[in-house]
């Protein structure tokens, strides 16, 4: 019996000492989900529109943001990864010796390598677009990425009393990450870059990445002002996520439209919480202004189908918003029940003490239909319409067409909902998209 048990604790420690030489004191987990570190070729981004429309410097001046979207650091793995998923294990010691890496792919002309946007587009880096920058940005931290790594201190993590690596670093933990479209007029410098319409052709490179820097993962290369570079990663899963936008997006470069004015405030006057629950409303007009190029397409065939390169609008609330927001007032539909958006807009901070509960804001088109709220810039398909459709010619300006439509904005009880009334204030914000079908 004594010479099994001394025989067992032997190879146990054996096996720890082996185990620890090789790794350090992180060691890469696989638990809650598979996870094989970061494929190389199978970054992503998710929220964009499916295409972005290009069109001249007087109507697009420098700098105008042509699309942009958030992402968490699932949507840039080339695995399924879970908010608690754990990625890594660490030893107690190293709790402040823990970070997230992350910085534009440095090493090519078109994924990172050259911040053509100067001082006025500050983090804009030339891309696989002619005429457009790429900005990344952490959420966490405000910072724009960088062709040499940045670096942010993970912290709040949380622990295994019961492990020899009882530090847990999870998906969750990683910040998401911001991209943007830039107009920019470097055409000339950007020799290499896509000057043509439809999908952008191979190769798909990473735009940037999210690593992982820890004692026995990351690689002596990742430091703070070091080139930002998959190829400097001597560990396989120092890499946990990476940008490419290059297959999901389309380019058009076509005659469209722009947003001048729109009502900036929408104020409704005081009622009581009796007022609206016996069925009380207030309602305002949402005038938005806006100029379409000559040749510009914006209204559907007289069979209600809308044809490639259509301009069309939408409203919407931010996507980080959406699912609270169809947790309260339901969902929109479209024709063949196809979920748009939401029907309604709740306030900023839903919830929280002093926030009016069971009201919302609903829109409304000139002819009585409703106007569902979009999630974020992608969204539903069905939220969008064509941009003339219910609008009116006011003047011109310049070569362009002015025009105006007019929504009805009303506030109530939200409807079809077993919410009561509570007395608070109501602040909440949308904001008007335009986009090239």
């Amino acid at each position: 019996m004594c010479q099994a048990y001394c025989r067992m604790l032997l190879l146990l420690s054996t096996t720890l000492l082996l185990f620890t030489q090789a790794w350090g004191v992180c060691i890469y987990s696989a638990e809650n989900g598979n996870w094989d570190g970061q494929s190389f070729a199978m970054g992503g981004f998710t929220g964009l529109p499916s295409a972005i429309n290009i069109n001249s410097l007087d109507f697009q001046p420098s700098g105008t943001v042509l699309a942009s979207a958030v992402a968490p650091l699932p949507a840039l793995s080339s695995s399924a990864l879970k908010p608690e998923q754990i990625l890594f294990r660490c030893a107690a010691t190293d709790v402040n010796n823990l970070y997230e890496y992350y910085g534009t792919e440095a090493t090519n002309a078109l994924t990172g390598q050259f911040e053509d946007g100067g001082a006025q587009v500050p983090g804009g880096y030339r891309s696989k677009i002619a005429g457009v920058l790429v900005r990344l940005t952490n959420t966490s931290t405000g910072e724009y990425f960088s062709h040499t790594w940045k670096r942010r201190q993970l912290s709040g993590l949380d622990r295994d009393a019961n492990s020899l690596f009882p530090i847990l670093v999870k998906v969750k933990n990683f910040s998401t990450v911001k991209l943007e479209f830039i107009r920019f007029p470097n055409e000339s410098s950007a020799t290499d870059a896509f000057t043509g319409s439809g999908p952008l052709p191979a190769p798909y490179w990473n735009a940037g990445y999210l690593a992982f820097g820890g004692p026995g993962i990351s690689s002596a290369n990742i430091d703070v002002g070091k080139p930002a570079t998959w190829w400097t990663v001597s560990s396989p899963y120092a890499y946990v996520g990476s940008v490419n936008y290059a297959q999901s997006i389309e380019v058009r470069r076509t005659s469209s439209c722009k947003v001048n004015n729109v009502t900036p405030y929408v104020l409704f006057p005081s009622m009581s919480v009796a007022q609206m629950e016996a069925g009380k409303v207030a309602s305002a007009t949402i005038n938005i202004d806006f100029s379409c190029q000559p040749n510009a397409s914006g209204s559907s065939s007289p069979y209600g189908t809308i044809a490639t390169g259509t301009t069309m609008m939408a409203i919407a609330i931010p996507s980080d918003k959406a699912n609270a927001s169809s947790s309260i007032t339901g969902l929109a539909y479209g024709p063949g029940g196809a979920v748009i958006g939401s029907p309604a807009l709740i306030s900023d901070h839903y919830g929280n003490t002093g926030i009016a509960q069971g009201v919302a804001v609903t829109l409304k088109h000139q002819n009585g239909q409703p106007v569902a709220f979009n999630w974020g810039v992608k969204g539903y398909d069905g939220a969008w319409w064509p941009i003339l459709d219910g609008a009116t010619q006011i003047g011109l300006a310049g070569s362009s067409k002015a025009y105006r439509k007019t929504l009805t904005a009303t506030f109530g009880k939200i409807a079809n909902r077993s919410i009561k009334v509570t007395a608070g204030s109501f602040n909440a914000q949308a904001e008007v998209l335009i986009r090239v079908q």
